[in-house]
C-alpha cells in the first residue's frame, strides 16, 4: 500500500510538472506573438486542461466540511489533515515499539522501567483528549498588500471534549475585558484562560499512577520546597480564577540609556503580570512573605484606595524600577512601577477615560475580521520589534569593534565579520512586524484567528 501511495504521488507530481511546462511554452509563444503581431494575451487562444471528476465519494469519512467552514479559501495557503483514529494508530505503534524494545533488554528491572514509561505515554494520550481530535486545518488570506489574515483549527465533534486539553484552556469564549484595559503604549501583551488547578491535578495523577519512583519524588520535593517557602499551593490555586496575562509598555515620551558600548537611548519600558482572582488570598500571602523576607532590608509602602490594595517599594531602584503589587476586585497585578498598575486599575474599574490600546490606529488596523470574544489573545506592536532590532544591531556593531580591536592588539588572528555583510543581512531579515490574534475554545474545538502586518 505504501508503494502505491508513492507511485500515485509521483504520478501527480509528474503530470503537474508537464502541465506547467506546457503552460510556460504557451505563454512564451503568446508573448512572442504579442510583441511581433501586437496581439494581446487575453485574445490569444489558451490551452484548456480538464481535470476528471472523482467517481463517487471518498472511501473514508473525514471532517473536511466541518473544518472548512472555519477556514478561508482562495488565499495563498490552505491545509486540511484528517486525524480520525490517528491516536489509536499511535497507541498501537507504541505497543509494538514497546514489545520490540523490551525483547532487546535482558535485565528485567530495566525492561520494567521501559514498560512504566510507555504506560505513562499511553495514559497521557488517553486522558489528554488527543484521541478526540479528528481534524486539523489552516488557511492564510492576504487582506491587503502587507496584512495577512490566518486561521488555525483543531477540530473535534461536538460533545467529544472530555480530555484535559479541551478543558484546560477555557470552556466558552467570553468578552476580552483584559484586552480592553491595556494601556495605550502597550507594545507586547497576551492573555490565556488556564485552569491551573485542573492542570496540576492532572499532572499529579499521571505521576502518581505511573509506577515511576523518580516522578513521585519530584512531586514530593516540589511540595516540600513549597512548604519551606511558606507557600500553600492549594490556597494559591483556589484564590486564582483561571486567567493569566502579561503586558510590556514603551513610553512614547521618555527614554532610558542602555550601556551597549556608547550610551544608547531606547523608550522607557514598564511591564506587569496579572491574574484573575476570586479573593485577596493571594495578595495576603504575598504581603506576608514581603514582611518576612523584604522589610528587614528595605521599608515597603502599603496603600488602600477606592477598594484597591497596593504594596510597593517606596523609591525607584536601578533603571527606575519600582516593583509594586496591586489587588483589585477581580485581578492581582505585579508590575515594574506603581503608576502603570494604577492606570490599568482605573481603566478596568471604569474610573478613567484615558486612551487604551484599542484606541490606537495600529490596533484598529489589525483588528479587522478578528472576533471580539475569545479565551486567549496576543498582541505585538511594530514598536517592540523595531526597538529589539535596533538593540541587536548595536550589539553586533559592538562585537565587530571588539574583534577589530583584539586583532589590532594581536589577541586574535581571526578577522572580524564583514560589517557590510552583517548590515545587509540585518536589513534583509529585520522587517517591521505587528500582529493581533484571538483564540476561541468552542464546542467544536479550538479556533485561532490572527492578523499579521509585515512592512
Amino acid at each position: 500500500m505504501k508503494s502505491t501511495h508513492v507511485y500515485a504521488i509521483a504520478s501527480i507530481l509528474l503530470t503537474t510538472s508537464l502541465a506547467l511546462l506546457v503552460g510556460v511554452g504557451c505563454g512564451g509563444s503568446d508573448k512572442a506573438q504579442s510583441n511581433s503581431g501586437k496581439t494581446s494575451r487575453s485574445s490569444a487562444p489558451q490551452a484548456q486542461i480538464s481535470v476528471p471528476a472523482m467517481e463517487g465519494g471518498p472511501a473514508v469519512d473525514s471532517t473536511f466540511d466541518e473544518v472548512a467552514q472555519h477556514l478561508n479559501a482562495g488565499g495563498n495557503f490552505y491545509m486540511y489533515l484528517s486525524t480520525e483514529n490517528a491516536m489509536t494508530r499511535l497507541l498501537a505503534t507504541l505497543a509494538s515499539f514497546e514489545n520490540l524494545l523490551v525483547q532487546q533488554i535482558p535485565d528485567p528491572t530495566e525492561a520494567q522501567k521501559v514498560k512504566n514509561g510507555m504506560d505513562l505515554a499511553r495514559s497521557f494520550v488517553q486522558t489528554s483528549g488527543l484521541q478526540e481530535l479528528s481534524g486539523i486545518g489552516a488557511s492564510s488570506f492576504p487582506m491587503t498588500e502587507n496584512i495577512t489574515h490566518s486561521k488555525f483549527v483543531l477540530y473535534h465533534a461536538p460533545g467529544q471534549d472530555k480530555g484535559k486539553l479541551w478543558q484546560l484552556l477555557g470552556r466558552q469564549p467570553h468578552s476580552l475585558d483584559t484586552l480592553a484595559m491595556m494601556p495605550e503604549d502597550t507594545v507586547l501583551a497576551g492573555y490565556i484562560d488556564l485552569d491551573l488547578n485542573l492542570g496540576i491535578q492532572w499532572l499529579r495523577n499521571l505521576a502518581e499512577s505511573s509506577n515511576i519512583p523518580e516522578l513521585a519524588q519530584v512531586v514530593a520535593e516540589f511540595d516540600r520546597q513549597s512548604q519551606q517557602a511558606g507557600l500553600n499551593i492549594n490556597e494559591i490555586l483556589n484564590s486564582t480564577d483561571g486567567g493569566f496575562g502579561f503586558a510590556i509598555q514603551f513610553s512614547q515620551t521618555q527614554t532610558i540609556s542602555v550601556p551597549i558600548g556608547t550610551e544608547m537611548q531606547i523608550p522607557s519600558p514598564s511591564f506587569f503580570l496579572f491574574t484573575r482572582v476570586k479573593d485577596d488570598g493571594l495578595y495576603k500571602r504575598i504581603d506576608a512573605l514581603a514582611k518576612q523576607r523584604v522589610e528587614g532590608m528595605m521599608p515597603l509602602t502599603r496603600d488602600v484606595k477606592e477598594g484597591n490594595q497596593m504594596l510597593m517599594v517606596p523609591q525607584p531602584l536601578f533603571f527606575g524600577l519600582q516593583p509594586a503589587v496591586l489587588q483589585t476586585s477581580a485581578y492581582l497585578f505585579i508590575g515594574s512601577h506603581p503608576g502603570v498598575l494604577q492606570k490599568v486599575a482605573a481603566v478596568s474599574n471604569g474610573a478613567s477615560q484615558s486612551k487604551t490600546l484599542r484606541d490606537t490606529d495600529e490596533f484598529k488596523l489589525l483588528s479587522r475580521n478578528i472576533p471580539q470574544v475569545g479565551n486567549q489573545w496576543f498582541y505585538t506592536s511594530r514598536r517592540f520589534g523595531d526597538t529589539v532590532q535596533k538593540v541587536q544591531a548595536r550589539i553586533i556593531e559592538q562585537q565587530q569593534q571588539m574583534r577589530q580591536q583584539q586583532q589590532q592588539a594581536g589577541a586574535t588572528t581571526t578577522p572580524p565579520p564583514d560589517s557590510k555583510s552583517w548590515a545587509d543581512m540585518m536589513e534583509k531579515f529585520n522587517r517591521s512586524v505587528s500582529s493581533l490574534g484571538v483564540i476561541q475554545v468552542t464546542d467544536e474545538g479550538i479556533i485561532a484567528y490572527s492578523n499579521t502586518r509585515i512592512e
